[in-house]
């Protein structure tokens, strides 16, 4: 026992001394460095976090709209988003394990902080801490420390302007505000680091590797499924070694198990959001190089340029980069990450390069390909950082066996050396200041601006809320809604955060209906009435069409109600179906939307291919595929009225007057699960143009109720999938205990495990 107790002691000792020995404390010093470098900063990001004009809005505002589920009883993992784009389910679509925490945070805080300001906490320790993070990622590799410690330090230097990767143009106040890839970014290196742990080194646990996994697709399922792709790489021997074939498959299988895990405790979201694909639009307004990737004349013109590691400045991180690619290429152990360089970097050439071989890919038409830039600058972060550790180990090594490094106490001097390759990234640090002090004045003077108009500002949104319900028109985003502006803000932007419907911006085109909306004709009464648009906030001195007039004025800030919407709802017959896919509806819909048989009600049914309803709904003569003429417009008089309506969320009512026989129209984008009744009565839903629900109904007077009611049964999938990792992930400790080796009295291994 005795002896037990002395070599515990030895050991805790020993261990003592490799914590503060020389080369920890600079593999240490370079971590806190960079830690630290970012978090002084970036400290403004936090201070003008309340007032946002990229995708910053639209986060914050699915933020706020999960913290109202739970005051109206909705699901805050499948809720209704009335803000954008004629409404959509967001998240039920879309990576929210971000939202989820910011729900959880103000959760946790009893709402004693404003979102806004959670939201700039979270981003700004994300950007601080993502040194970290690839320093745990490396090490999970079994990368030496001095090499994590350069992987760490230059991570956050890259400088891409407006590619969409990880460096910090896509994520502060000036940036992007891709909030959901900055969480990504984060688990990123980790995940491929535990997963690299348990497949290649037969180390750490299955159950959390898949955990992890399964977070990074619920933060960005395009970061999961990058790291999906990446790691099966992991299952050749690239660091050589006899019986290749017999190492191919104790990897497969440990990966298989991974792979299963992760859809375990995902498959909640995947399959549904699969199972709705037809409802998720394609948008073709959105660049062709965001669908088809880039071209290899481009990638490498930007690659050789330095335009995806050194935008704007010298091509240091760019060199060190390719540095760092030839030499894994030739070092077994390293080989992983030069392997996937290449991979990205050729998957980043995109269609224009190999044509419709990209549809082999899993989801291959419908990813967006100039996101792989990510894995692309991710990887060649880890080979710059392996290049400069390589020459620092060989630097320590060298010095050791000089003349000078064997004499007393120039050890220490030995340890140091690492920090002389540093000197590399001080031009970028130096950069990357200037960059972040522009950052910070934008900032300050946007924050100025905004403030001195604050008054008129709350004035208004409390003039909003008061009033009937309705979606507000502040401009088209690419028309005189641009340039209304609060400081560097559109006018669309404080309307989002601030919870209101409007038709302005495209902050996302995932609904059916977001490559119409931009279409609204301000002096057309038929896409008034069409969208909703019940009031228009614009500057003084801008002509609008008579039934637009103005009923309030706050400060520059004008108000205008139109009185040509009926509302939420409306009454309308079907004349013509559309029967197309979600890319050729598009095609159909916009003549319609031009034609007079908007002006008078005369809608088309449309038969989405792939959902069930243009399965079992009936369709109205004549049918009507792209490319077909519009039929003649019908002389009728109108087939019914609104009485008055109620608007939600959760529920939306009405009470509606039907002359005769027909449709009614609500103007939310269809989806299938919508839950309309009428008189009580749930009826079976359609889709009417140009993506709205829409019910039949009989003459007379009838109330409806609409309510978007998800999946409810996500929560069982959910708590099977935690009940199954459960299982897992005790069987594999239970499994570990039993292998584990055991002292003896005499110190040596012995039990069942020895």
């Amino acid at each position: 026992m005795r002896n037990d107790r002395k070599r515990g002691a030895e050991g805790r000792t020993q261990g003592l001394r490799r914590r503060l020995s020389p080369a920890t404390l600079v593999i240490h010093g370079i971590l806190f460095l960079s830690v630290g470098f970012h978090a002084w900063t970036l400290a403004p990001e936090v201070w003008y976090g309340r007032y946002l004009f990229n995708d910053g809005v639209l986060h914050l505002s699915v933020a706020q709209r999960m913290v109202q589920t739970l005051e109206t009883g909705e699901d805050p993992l499948d809720h209704w988003l009335p803000n954008y784009a004629l409404g959509f389910p967001f998240v039920s679509h879309y990576q929210m394990f971000g939202h989820l925490l910011l729900l959880l945070l103000d959760r946790l805080l009893a709402g004693t902080l404003p979102l806004w300001f959670l939201f700039a906490i979270v981003r700004y320790l994300l950007l601080s801490l993502f040194p970290v993070m690839l320093f745990l990622g490396a090490r999970c590799f079994g990368l030496p420390g001095i090499t994590a410690a350069f992987i760490a330090a230059i991570g956050p230097l890259l400088s891409d302007h407006g590619h969409y990767g990880i460096a910090y143009e896509s994520y502060i106040w000036r940036g992007s505000g891709l909030y959901t890839q900055l969480v990504a970014m984060n688990l990123f290196p980790v995940t491929l680091g535990a997963i690299a742990r348990c497949v290649r080194q037969g180390k750490g646990r299955l159950s959390t590797a898949a955990l992890l996994l399964g977070l990074l697709y619920l933060s960005h399922v395009i970061y999961g499924y990058m790291a999906s792709l990446s790691v099966l790489f992991l299952l050749f021997p690239f660091e050589g070694g006899r019986g290749w074939w017999k190492t191919f498959r104790r990897r497969a299988f440990r990966l298989e198990m991974i792979f299963l895990l992760a859809i375990a405790l995902i498959g909640w979201f995947i399959f549904p959001m699969l199972a709705d694909s037809p409802y998720l639009n394609h948008s073709r307004w959105e660049p062709v190089y965001k669908w088809d990737g880039y071209g290899a004349g481009y990638v490498w013109r930007h690659l050789w340029g330095g335009s995806f590691f050194d935008h704007g400045r010298a091509p240091v991180l760019t060199l060190l980069a390719g540095l760092g690619f030839l030499l894994s290429l030739f070092r077994g152990e390293n080989r992983f990450f030069a392997v996937n360089f290449l991979f990205w970097g050729l998957l980043l050439c995109g269609r224009p390069t190999w044509g419709s071989a990209i549809d082999l890919l899993p989801a291959g038409r419908d990813l967006h390909l100039h996101r792989v830039i990510g894995a692309f600058q991710f990887h060649g972060v880890f080979l710059a950082g392996i290049f400069l550790g390589t020459l620092s180990e060989r630097g320590v090594a060298w010095f050791s066996r000089s003349r000078l490094g064997r004499r007393s106490g120039w050890g220490v001097a030995a340890a140091l050396i690492p920090l002389l390759f540093l000197l590399p990234l001080l031009p970028l640090w130096r950069e990357r200041v200037r960059f972040y002090a522009e950052n910070e004045r934008w900032g300050a003077w946007n924050d100025g601006r905004v403030r001195e108009e604050a008054a008129d500002l709350e004035a208004l949104f409390r003039w909003l809320r008061v009033h009937p319900w309705g979606r507000i028109y502040p401009g088209l985003a690419a028309r005189w809604g641009g340039s209304f502006k609060v400081g560097y803000l559109p006018l669309y932007a404080f309307l989002g955060v601030e919870g209101f419907d409007a038709v302005a911006f495209l902050y996302h085109a995932m609904s059916l209906n977001s490559d119409l909306m931009v279409h609204f004709d301000e002096w057309n009464p038929a896409h008034y009435d069409l969208m909703n648009v019940r009031y228009v906030v614009s500057e003084g001195g801008r002509p609008f069409p008579p039934f637009v007039r103005e009923v309030a004025r706050f400060g520059r800030f004008h108000l205008y109600r139109a009185s040509a919407s009926s509302g939420y709802f409306g009454v309308v017959r079907v004349g013509m179906t559309f029967r197309c896919d979600k890319r050729g509806l598009y095609d159909l819909a916009y003549p319609w939307m031009q034609s007079g048989h908007l002006a008078r009600r005369n809608f088309p049914l449309v038969l989405l291919e792939g959902t069930d309803a243009a399965k079992h709904t009936s369709a109205v003569s004549p049918v009507l595929e792209p490319g077909d003429p519009l039929p003649p417009v019908p002389e009728a008089s109108p087939p019914g009225r609104v009485i008055w309506e109620r608007a939600g969320p959760p529920r939306w009512e009405a009470e509606v007057e039907m002359a005769e026989d027909a449709y009614i129209l609500f103007k939310m984008t269809a989806h299938p699960k919508w839950q309309v009744e009428i008189d009580g009565t749930p009826v079976a839903t359609v889709m009417l143009g140009p993506s709205f629900v829409g019910v039949p109904a009989p003459a007379g007077r009838h109330r409806v109720t609409a309510r978007y009611t998800g999946r409810p049964e996500r929560w069982l999938w959910l708590g099977v999938g935690i009940l199954l990792w459960l299982w897992a992930a005790r069987r594999e400790r239970r499994g570990r205990s039993r292998t584990r080796p055991t002292p003896s009295r005499n110190g040596a291994a012995g039990g069942r495990g020895a």
